[in-house]
């Protein structure tokens, strides 16, 4: 990958095998299509890798382009390309080709606002309910703080999620995953964003169910 450090922010487009286009403020120019050449072993890994992150981020961009935005404010990366770095090097267990996504530890939201612990999830009838002490307070903390929720099942590669819940102050928020056929396994995650959504919470991980 080139950056152009030039004047000239309106390049973009096709040229031969590269593509020039627009990050942040600067201009960058990548090599395009595939190779011909067999991965070694060596690389086998680190493809491996990057098919799972692509695979788990896929499904909720929406939900990742608000959650980085914080961890990415100043910097020349995109919140998609902090979350794939985060969780390439954290969510992802196993030696050589023999991996998994270790759900704990996958994270959706990255920020400076403290993480409320206390955060709690049950299932009630067809919803998944979160609840936690509206009483708790810490610093950068405020009631009008909202929630943000997700429920993320593996088998369907699909995510349900809500980046603008309930305020703070109100303990409780519910989400209704996607039905399917048969009963399936959900991870569930939370974190708080701030009203103007310039302050956010790391994600904190609340459990899995069968749903």
């Amino acid at each position: 990958m080139a950056i152009s450090k030039g004047t000239n922010k309106r390049m973009r487009g096709k040229i031969g095998n590269t593509v020039t286009y627009q990050l942040k403020t600067q201009t960058v120019t990548r090599s395009i299509g595939r190779t011909t050449k067999k991965p070694t072993k060596k690389q086998l890994p680190a493809l491996q890798k990057v098919r799972m992150i692509t695979a788990l981020l896929k499904p909720v961009k929406d939900f990742i382009r608000i959650g980085f935005a914080e961890a990415a404010r100043g910097t020349k990366w995109s919140a998609y390309n902090i979350a794939t770095s985060v969780n390439n090097l954290n969510a992802i267990i196993g030696e050589g080709t023999n991996l998994e996504i270790n759900w704990p530890a996958v994270v959706f939201t990255r920020g400076e606002m403290p993480v409320a612990e206390d955060i709690t999830v049950k299932l009630v009838g067809d919803e998944l309910e979160f609840s936690w002490d509206p009483k708790i307070l810490s610093r950068e903390m405020k009631d009008s703080d909202r929630i943000m929720v997700m429920a993320y099942c593996p088998v369907k590669k699909s995510a349900t999620f809500l980046y603008d819940g309930k305020k703070r102050y109100e303990g409780v928020e519910r989400l209704t995953p996607t039905r399917y056929s048969k009963k399936v396994v959900v991870h569930t995650y939370a974190a708080f964003i701030s009203a103007d959504r310039k302050s956010i919470s790391n994600t904190i991980y609340t459990g899995q169910f069968l749903v």
